[in-house]
């Protein structure tokens, strides 16, 4: 009698993911498994959801903190209290958030930056408008 071989192989959809995995993870209404998902990847709705779950709890936490400024008055402890704050939710919307963290941390930054430049723009007008009319009264004299 010849020696039969049989070989069954499973096929495998474009994602990678075997047919009866991925017909099996749909009956049930859930994502199938891929290489990407084993290793512990998050979808970019999961980043997006882990990024606004980070900015929510930062916002809760700054309330807090003014608050507590506001009542106390120690308004320098509650800076640097918000600084830390700022930076370990910026780290860990890094690391969680991945693409989509550190998208969301530099646009953050660049509006700080801006809103900045604007303010020290606004401060120097003002402050060259008062330059000015002190010198008119250093030169014309006051009124009073």
């Amino acid at each position: 009698m010849p020696n039969i071989e049989i070989i069954v192989k499973e096929g495998s959809t474009a994602s990678g993911v075997s047919a009866s995995q991925e017909s099996m993870a749909n009956a049930a209404g859930e994502r199938p498994v891929t290489e990407d998902n084993k290793k512990g990847k998050n979808s970019p709705e999961q980043q997006a959801l882990i990024a606004g779950i980070i900015n929510i709890a930062k916002t809760q936490a700054m309330n807090g903190l003014s608050q507590y400024g506001n009542l106390t008055g120690n308004y320098a402890a509650v800076e640097r209290v918000g600084n830390a704050i700022e930076l370990v939710t910026d780290l860990a919307a890094i690391a969680k958030g991945g693409p989509l963290g550190v998208a969301y941390v530099i646009s953050k930054h660049t509006i700080n930056l801006i809103n900045s430049s604007i303010n020290q723009m606004n401060a120097t007008r003002e402050q060259d408008f008062r330059n000015q009319l002190i010198g008119r009264v250093a030169t014309q004299g006051s009124r009073y």
